[in-house]
């Protein structure tokens, strides 16, 4: 039975959150958090990420710390949706929800160590391991594990996040084998599982292909912005 006082907070005990409106802005944002860098995937019908982060009065929007992404859509709460669900494996939180840990109660799950989306031209592999040692070593300690034991599991953490990334580059299409061997000669339960997530994951990949093309258009409306208003002072200036 889950003790009551615990920080941790299993996922099936919250209320569901869904919207009948799928339209409004897609997220991205860097967090500085006392942990560590973390990044956040989110949907907002808000006009901006501070007011959504701090709408819960906690003051969660102190954490932003750069907006890489903050774009409307007509279907923007679906491609959160399935975004989030697609780099799910990827979420710090994704099972529970850690009452001591950013963004308790607002989007917790949509929590990432990674650079998922791939927006963040700062992004470094050794950030994310600094901050999931903050993290591990917060939770161990709550716990009453021994300094030793923690530091011992705290150097292992690289490792474990670099063989993590090399089995998934290098066995990726053994699983997609599998599974898709699973779809021929399992059961119909089996078959439809499997043609219901590869049609996710193909739809996830467009989606992150147009989420990418529309900041590419935006950077870039934003640059020629730029230039006409330094070709405008460059012109007052020879008119002086």
């Amino acid at each position: 039975m889950l003790n009551p006082n615990s920080p941790i907070k299993p996922l099936r005990q919250l209320p569901p959150f869904k919207r009948d409106d799928s339209s409004g802005n897609l997220y991205y944002v860097r967090l500085k958090t006392p942990f560590g860098l973390m990044y956040k995937l989110g949907y907002t019908s808000m006009e901006s990420v501070e007011t959504r982060l701090a709408f819960k009065g906690a003051g969660h929007e102190k954490n932003i710390d750069k907006v890489l992404l903050f774009l409307p859509f007509d279907d923007a709460y679906e491609i959160e949706v399935v975004l989030n669900e697609y780099f799910a494996t990827k979420a710090l939180f994704r099972n529970y929800q850690d009452f001591e840990m950013p963004l308790s109660g607002n989007g917790q799950t949509e929590l990432y160590l990674e650079d998922i989306l791939g927006l963040d031209s700062e992004y470094s592999a050794n950030q994310a391991v600094e901050t999931l040692q903050c993290i591990r070593r917060h939770q161990m300690k709550r716990i009453g594990t021994e300094d030793a034991k923690i530091e011992e599991s705290l150097r292992r953490i690289p490792m474990d996040l670099d063989l993590q990334k090399k089995l998934e580059d290098r066995f990726g299409w053994l699983f997609r084998l599998y599974s898709k061997i699973l779809s021929f000669f399992g059961s119909d339960n089996v078959k439809a599982e499997y043609e219901a997530t590869q049609w996710k994951n193909k739809l996830a990949i467009e989606y992150i292909a147009r989420v990418n093309d529309q900041v590419r258009i935006e950077r870039q409306r934003k640059l020629a912005a730029l230039k006409r208003e330094l070709r405008e002072q460059e012109s007052l200036g020879q008119q002086h």
